[in-house]
């Protein structure tokens, strides 16, 4: 593995630094203890930063990603009021031609940056990243540059770089007004995790090994802030160890060292990085100054423990003393998962590994979801990838599908739902398509009951003829003249045979041509029925 290493020196300011750790506020998980980086410092139980306000230098998820666009870290930003662009607030803004450069104080591994304009600019293909490492020129790209637009403002950038810089030019193709720059330094990864060491002096209180990861940078070893091996072991090798309960990225070590007293007992020191048991990096310390702070950074190492081991007799033997330690990097997380515990799952457009520090998406939030990790459902008025899409404003009350933009409660005027796309072209103050739906109905159901109707009177008839028995109803023509005389002597005849007078009459009539019947009288068939049955019974 090419691993680039560079030790920096910072002299402390000669101000108070004495915290007590006990008092420092901290919000935890259920496996994890995190500092409270907060601008309120009002962190508690589980809930990091209430009101989402993070304290100058710290920014991202929980705010625990450092921001290295500080006094500490800065040499220059070459824009006028350039206080404004790290100063936690995006109301407070510049304005740039086209192109705002910063220069760091040294040369660190670029992970991720995010910036929040004033109006347009948050789109991928309007500007460029590029970098350079103590030379003049612009020379070395934003290796496969991905971004993520949190919201219509702010824009996260990641880069996939292999060497350390110590400078970079964001260009816009236009000029702009941008009112914060965040560059990531990586999340402090040793804050309040297990450690160990060969020996302790006097009593773990004072100088045990867990003082070195509780937040203090005080360099005082009385004021119980300091981890310190004993005098039994100042002819050997002590070291201090801290172990990472799953494996993380490191890219960034800091150490503070006592101040003044015996500071130069850890010149000289070697760092170690291991990672399941196999070293992944030995670094050997060159100083032989004093120094308050020593800065090692890398390309990312994958680490599960980091030991430091003294190797210099300063005078009176070798003794590690260790008053804070720093670990910057981030989790190494499973494909499709992200957070400072890998414990959240990706919510891509597409499958793809979001980006572990803050799930954001390199295609866009999955459809029905925005935000900086892609967790928050649209708002009602928007619809689709990262929720980018609005309403139709032909949807009732401008509301929709949050996944497909489907008008789910209708649409305002004659428009096709669900999507109240299409418009239904009108005639004689109705939607042709409507009216054309309507008339299709009005014939098929006058069909409908024509046919049937016909059915039922056709069965009607049958259902008489049965019941009239020999006097069935027979579709002919009115017999007439000779036809009628002949019938009506039959009938007389019938008549005298079974001495009953006149004729039987059937009351039903046709017309000759139509053939068609005129009426039918069912209560006299069923009288003359009843004298017809007496008759063929005697």
């Amino acid at each position: 593995m090419n691993i680039k290493v560079k030790i920096c020196i910072v002299v402390l300011a000669s101000f108070d630094f004495r915290i007590i750790s006990d008092s420092l506020p901290t919000w935890s998980t259920n496996s994890n203890t995190y500092k409270c980086n907060c601008v309120t410092g009002q962190c508690g139980g589980h809930t990091p930063c209430p009101d989402g306000q993070c304290s100058t230098w710290w920014f991202g998820p929980a705010c625990q990603y450092q921001n290295l666009l500080n006094d500490n870290y800065t040499v220059s930003v070459d824009v006028a009021d350039r206080y404004k662009l790290y100063d936690g607030r995006d109301d407070t803004c510049v304005n740039v031609t086209n192109s705002l450069s910063v220069a760091f104080d040294k040369s660190y591994l670029f992970t991720w940056l995010r910036f929040t304009v004033q109006d347009g600019g948050s789109n991928k293909d309007s500007f460029s990243l590029t970098f350079k490492n103590n030379t003049p020129d612009w020379t070395i790209p934003c290796n496969k540059l991905n971004t993520n637009v949190v919201n219509n403002r702010t824009t996260d950038v990641w880069c996939d770089m292999n060497q350390t810089t110590n400078a970079l030019k964001l260009t816009w193709n236009k000029p702009i007004t941008i009112c914060s720059l965040y560059v990531s330094g990586g999340r402090n990864l040793a804050f309040r995790q297990p450690t160990s060491q060969s020996s302790t002096y006097m009593n773990e209180s004072l100088s045990g090994a867990q003082n070195a990861v509780d937040g203090n940078i005080d360099g005082v070893l009385d004021h119980y802030s300091c981890s310190h091996t004993s005098e039994a072991e100042m002819n050997g090798s002590p070291y201090w160890r801290v172990m990472f309960a799953w494996e993380n990225f490191v890219n960034r070590i800091v150490l503070y060292n006592r101040w003044s007293v015996n500071a130069g007992r850890l010149n000289q020191f070697r760092l170690e990085i291991y990672n399941q048991g196999e070293r992944t990096l030995n670094y050997q310390d060159t100083s032989t100054g004093m120094e308050s702070l020593y800065t090692v950074t890398m390309t990312t190492v994958l680490a599960t423990s980091v030991r430091i081991t003294a190797t210099y007799n300063y005078g009176g033997g070798i003794f590690v003393t260790l008053c804070e330690v720093e670990m910057f990097g981030d989790s190494n997380c499973d494909w499709g998962k992200f957070g400072l515990e890998c414990e959240k799952t990706c919510n891509c457009a597409t499958d793809e590994a979001c980006f572990v520090a803050t799930g954001g998406c390199p295609s866009g939030c999955k459809a029905g979801y925005y935000g900086e990790a892609c967790q928050k459902a649209c708002e009602p008025h928007t619809w689709g990838i990262s929720c980018n899409q609005s309403c139709n404003d032909r949807c009732i009350d401008n509301t929709c599908n949050r996944f497909n933009g489907d008008c789910d409660k209708g649409c305002k005027d004659a428009h096709q739902p669900p999507a109240c796309t299409q418009e239904l072209h009108c005639f004689d103050g109705r939607a042709d398509g409507i009216g054309i739906g309507i008339g299709v109905g009005v014939v098929f159901t006058t069909i409908v009951i024509v046919i049937i109707t016909a059915i039922l009177h056709r069965l009607k008839l049958l259902i008489i003829g049965r019941n009239l028995g020999p006097y069935q109803i027979r579709e002919e023509t009115v017999p007439t003249g000779k036809q009628q005389t002949e019938q009506n002597r039959n009938y007389e005849e019938v008549a005298e045979t079974r001495n009953i007078g006149g004729p039987v009459q059937l009351n039903v009539g046709h017309n000759e041509s139509a053939n068609v019947y005129d009426a039918v009288d069912f209560e006299d068939i069923g009288k003359q029925r009843t004298q017809y049955q007496e008759i063929l019974t005697k």
